[in-house]
């Protein structure tokens, strides 16, 4: 997974002000659904957690990893995403899995608009041995000529576009790639938006008929509205 630090952004300036923008707001009005919060995990189990889902309560899936295929959350240690929902309020659910493949899991976590909120994973959330996860991969590359500020990947059966899974501090440069892992549920349906620097939107639908691993490229004619 190739992720520029927005410290390294020649365009910092310009990503610090969307930022702060959201803050104050809790809004983007340039792409839909407008509405962002500011989640931030904690790991406090002792063990470094390998696999996080952060999935929207109104879809039967978990969806996908937000960690990334090459990003893990050490003990102590903490990340930051930005959650996009349409209402003023909306519920998560929450899955772990540590090294050792132990479960932690919280469901209807709510975030609302009037605050960030920070999620605390602890053993009071442990669950015990899922065993071996299955996944597939996606691997999603930029083909456009401007980064990325934001992606989402959502299980297609919810109507919440949820965690952006580049984080709070990284963008999605032209080239690069990004692979995303994903647990599949029962059929395998997922809806992608990627938004750019001026804020376009970029949206298509996938189906995964069967485990393994699959890419897909961010294209200018994926851009909403562009056949208008």
């Amino acid at each position: 997974m190739k992720l520029r630090s927005l410290s390294q952004s020649i365009t910092r300036s310009v990503v610090l002000a969307v930022v702060l923008a959201v803050i104050a707001t809790v809004q983007l009005q340039a792409f839909e659904p407008a509405g962002l919060n500011q989640v931030t995990f904690v790991n406090r189990t002792g063990y470094e957690m390998q696999y996080i889902f952060f999935s929207p309560e109104d879809s039967d899936y978990w969806g996908a990893d937000i960690l990334g295929a090459e990003r893990v959350l050490a003990d102590r240690e903490e990340v930051r995403f930005f959650v996009s929902y349409p209402e003023q309020c909306a519920s998560f659910d929450f899955l772990g899995i540590d090294e050792d493949l132990d479960t932690y899991s919280a469901m209807g976590f709510e975030l609302c608009d009037d605050a960030p909120r920070t999620f605390i994973i602890d053993m009071e959330l442990f669950e015990g041995d899922m065993g071996e996860p299955e996944f597939s991969a996606l691997q999603l590359e930029n083909t456009l000529d401007t980064d990325i500020y934001f992606l989402f990947v959502s299980p297609s059966d919810s109507g919440i576009w949820g965690v952006d899974v580049l984080d709070s501090q990284s963008i999605f440069a032209p080239g690069d790639s990004v692979e995303v892992l994903v647990l599949l549920g029962s059929d395998g349906r997922f809806d992608i938006m990627a938004v750019d620097a001026a804020m376009e939107s970029y949206s298509f639908s996938i189906q995964l008929e069967e485990q393994g691993q699959y890419q897909f490229l961010i294209e200018e004619s994926d851009r909403d509205g562009a056949a208008e």
